[in-house]
């Protein structure tokens, strides 16, 4: 590209490749389907140059981001509230995208139904117990033919939200079962990625707690946890995209496969990632490691259920 005599935006003259009075890149003038779309990621999202840079340490050197990130090492990597939220768009957008689709729901439905002519179980039932065995919760009866949608037994302790809860299930159920089935997941995964980030201050809190000793601000352990749920998002794509509604079933199976190991080298990533980081030893580290799986599984559980309630009372 030949140098401009002048800066188009503010005609400060023979700019280079930058302008030095208001910083704009001296590129050709003439507009590309392509150039478009690098603008606007790199305008929205921050993709450009400093995404393969990126991507290489948090996928591949566990920590080793955080690291030259809390060292200054800033700008030579996307920032960690943008790596978050583009691979959380990513992961949600196809795991959205496999889970509603009916063929999985066709499946799981045939599943459930041989599952309980061999063991004589009822499936699909999610519920609690309080102590005097009140039902908390949505159940349904997988043996029943008829649209569970329809007339669902509710219990979510307030009154408000029961009704609500009521009211919104037998909406989905006037689609049919199939397909009121499908919009009541594609609302539970509508939910789950402002619940997901919900929990990551308390994530950051764990991790405050548990190496608390190594004197660090909050705000470090946040971007830590930034970085690891980003990680986990990107290494955890292949799973949804194996269980597309247009694969065939074979695909589905090395699916599996490729889901365990790619869960195997996530639980492994993370223990690396948490030495590299805070620096101590293998046994005190698996230590508070097991401890933190076990609160944030907790975490975790608590905000799928959250998720569903949200999707069946306020949409």
């Amino acid at each position: 590209m030949s140098a401009a005599s002048f800066c188009p935006n503010c005609y400060y003259p023979n700019p280079g490749e930058y302008c030095p009075q208001c910083g704009q890149y001296q590129a050709e003038r003439r507009i590309t389907v392509r150039k478009l779309i690098a603008e606007f990621l790199d305008d929205v999202l921050g993709v450009n140059a400093r995404l393969p840079r990126t991507l290489k340490l948090l996928m591949f050197k566990p920590g080793r981001l955080t690291t030259d990130y809390f060292e200054g090492r800033i700008q030579q990597y996307i920032s960690p509230f943008r790596l978050y939220l583009l691979s959380s768009i990513l992961f949600f957008a196809l795991f959205s995208m496999a889970q509603s689709s009916a063929v999985n729901i066709k499946r799981a439905a045939e599943e459930a139904r041989e599952e309980i002519a061999q063991d004589s179980v009822k499936l699909r039932r999610i519920r609690a117990t309080t102590g005097r065995g009140t039902h908390v919760g949505v159940r349904f009866d997988p043996t029943d033919t008829t649209n569970w949608l329809l007339n669902p037994e509710v219990n979510l302790l307030f009154p408000p939200l029961t009704h609500a809860a009521e009211k919104r299930l037998k909406e989905f159920g006037q689609y049919g079962e199939i397909e009121g089935t499908q919009r009541l997941i594609r609302a539970v995964f509508a939910q789950l990625p402002t619940v997901v980030f919900a929990l990551l201050p308390l994530y950051a809190f764990l991790l405050w707690l548990f190496f608390r000793r190594q004197r660090r601000y909050y705000v470090e352990h946040f971007i830590f946890a930034l970085h690891l749920h980003a990680f986990a998002f990107l290494a955890m794509l292949p799973g949804p995209f194996f269980d597309l509604p247009w694969w065939p079933a074979w695909f589905a199976s090395i699916g599996d496969v490729a889901s365990t190991i790619i869960f195997m080298w996530v639980i492994i990533y993370i223990f690396m990632a948490l030495r590299r980081v805070y620096g101590q030893g293998k046994l005190i580290t698996g230590a508070k490691y097991f401890l933190l799986w076990c609160l944030y599984g907790l975490y975790l559980v608590a905000g799928i259920l959250i998720s569903g309630v949200l999707a069946v009372t306020i949409g």
